[in-house]
């Protein structure tokens, strides 16, 4: 908690208010009472942010066994003493919590928020300084608004905020590993293993104030389903006198049937028709918020109904992620003999989520790429993870050069000779991945979430991967014009496919040389030579492609490099 008691938290839980939404919601009800904010935690002899968790238990087990006395064909598949099999359970927890209250400080801590202006212009030059240590620098105090007095409640402006879901809980991962060791000889080691993680409690960017999915108590239809249908009659172009009546909307705007139309088609006219295309969140905001009624002579009817009055979108990290991480594991392991140490990996595998941003993430910055698109299914978002990679190499060496005293080579060679060609070390480091994943937005505006964009939705074949070089810059699609043609913007209601997409994938190779020269006795003269991305490959970041499908003229655009370009350093070191 914050010790001088500036810390404010929402008076009505989020989570109870937000699944208050929910229940209400499904029986055509609108129920959203206002928030308000009010001192928190123990500097105001009130509960905190959100609740302890006092029942966290991680309990591990492992077990190791090596068989023994085998005979047959067992004792040669598993060598008598020369394997091990192992296996271990545990439950982890996360550490959490900064990012979410720094985010909330900054964004959301209603009431604490103030903006001091300095009350004249001061430049640079006129700034007040240090003159001379007989002098005191003139101060200029800036006025500072009253203290608020809490509790307080924003007004009704339907803004785009921050909060804290007060059910917020430690999240934590149950991981399971088997694995198999081998000791081919002395110098070889092969190991295959299993390894999943299986994520729960997951922190997730939730919109908490997403308009309703409003359900109409006569039809049953719900605002989604009714929005769909008027999508898919605009995109088909759909002239207002053929558009058949739609339940929905007849029964939940009747004040809009008039000029010889029906409601479906006064929406769909004034509203809606072919110019929304992943925009559905621009008829219904017109229609809740009055805007529409201003200009268009219709009777105003009930607002309010869809959007909460103070927010229009108002995000909250959310207890609701969950993930699943699966793999396969080949290790060759070849211990330091004859001057040569190796070992290669090999990982398969895949990890799904419904969103990979840190805790860290703001949304008013831009820096998230998964934040939940429909609140009220979240499932929508599941997709794989940013980093999933399917394929994964890694590889490395050491190898003390065979040349100079004692060594195969030039065995005999003198003091000089020695010093020339003696005690050379090359090492080496080989990454190298698959592609990396990255999704398309629906481009056209915001069809589900007022503040949150859909993903594209994929109609037909899309190829993508790696980088192409088309008009003199790289970009993710082999042919972005193809792809355009089966790549759109969803429905209202519909997340789209997250992570549908590759990109380049890692690659480096990197090396060092190293020469250590005996001076005298105790002091040594250390040579050694790095090279970063040896062979200087060109690697794009999948995060950077332009993926919104209206810009057509850049369209699967890398602005990112994913590798630097090569680099080298040269390092002397004296010891002594």
């Amino acid at each position: 908690y914050e010790v001088s008691g500036q810390e404010v938290a929402p008076t009505i839980g989020l989570d109870q208010w937000f699944h208050a939404r929910a229940t209400g919601m499904a029986q055509g009800i609108t129920d959203q009472p206002e928030l308000s904010f009010a001192g928190a935690g123990h500097a105001n002899n009130a509960p905190g942010m959100w609740a302890k968790d006092k029942k966290d238990f991680a309990p591990r087990f492992a077990i190791a066994y090596s068989p023994t006395g085998l005979s047959g064909l067992l004792g040669r598949v598993f060598g008598n003493g020369a394997t091990s099999i192992r296996a271990g359970f545990g439950i982890y927890y996360d550490h959490f919590g900064e990012g979410i209250i720094n985010t909330f400080d900054a964004n959301g801590a209603y009431g604490l928020s103030s903006r001091v202006n300095s009350p004249i212009d001061l430049t640079t030059d006129r700034a007040p300084r240090f003159a001379s240590v007989n002098a005191v620098p003139i101060q200029i105090i800036p006025t500072v608004a009253p203290e608020t007095s809490f509790p307080v409640t924003p007004a009704n402006i339907e803004f785009l905020s921050w909060s804290v879901d007060n059910r917020v809980k430690t999240p934590y991962a149950e991981v399971v590993d088997l694995s198999i060791q081998r000791q081919v000889n002395n110098a070889w080691t092969i190991e295959a293993a299993y390894v999943g993680r299986l994520g729960k409690r997951l922190l997730q960017n939730l919109d908490v104030a997403t308009p309703l999915d409003l359900v109409d108590p006569k039809s049953g239809m719900d605002y989604f389903k009714a929005a769909q249908k008027m999508s898919a009659a605009g995109r088909a172009g759909t002239p207002t006198a053929s558009m058949p009546t739609i339940s929905y909307w007849e029964n939940m705007f009747p004040n809009l049937i008039g000029n010889g139309f029906t409601a479906t088609q006064n929406i769909y006219q004034n509203l809606w028709g072919s110019s929304i295309v992943g925009n559905e969140t621009f008829p219904i905001y017109s229609l809740d918020t009055g805007s529409f009624y201003a200009s268009s002579g219709f009777t105003t009817g009930p607002l309010n109904r869809y959007f909460d009055p103070q927010y229009s979108s108002l995000y909250a990290w959310a207890s609701v992620g969950t993930s699943s991480y699966h793999s396969a594991q080949l290790s060759l392991r070849h211990a330091m003999t004859h001057g040569l140490q190796f070992q290669f990996n090999y990982v398969f595998a895949k990890s799904i989520d419904l969103g990979s941003d840190s805790e860290r993430t703001d949304y008013n910055k831009g820096q998230n790429f998964s934040s939940i698109v429909n609140a009220w299914n979240i499932k929508g978002n599941r997709g794989v993870s940013d980093f999933d990679t399917r394929h994964a190499v890694t590889a490395n060496f050491n190898y003390l050069m065979p040349f100079g005293r004692g060594a195969t080579f030039l065995a005999s060679s003198n003091r000089l000779m020695n010093a020339i060609v003696g005690g050379w070390d090359v090492a080496g480091l080989v990454h190298w991945t698959s592609g990396l994943p990255f999704s398309g937005n629906d481009g056209a505006g915001w069809g589900t979430d007022w503040a949150t964009q859909s993903f594209a939705l994929v109609s037909g074949p899309v190829s993508s991967g790696g980088h192409h070089i088309i008009g003199g810059v790289p970009n993710a699609f082999s042919n972005p014009t193809a792809a355009l043609a089966n790549i759109g913007a969803p429905f209202a209601g519909v997340s789209g496919q997250r992570n549908i997409f590759r990109g380049d994938g890692y690659f480096s190779i990197d090396g060092s040389l190293t020469k250590e020269f005996r001076v005298v006795e105790g002091q040594t003269l250390k040579f050694q030579w790095d090279v970063f991305n040896t062979t200087n490959a060109v690697r794009f970041d999948p995060h950077s492609v332009q993926n919104n499908p209206f810009s057509a003229s850049s369209f699967g655009v890398y602005s990112k490099q994913l590798v630097e370009a090569r680099r080298m350093q040269v390092s002397l070191r004296y010891s002594f």
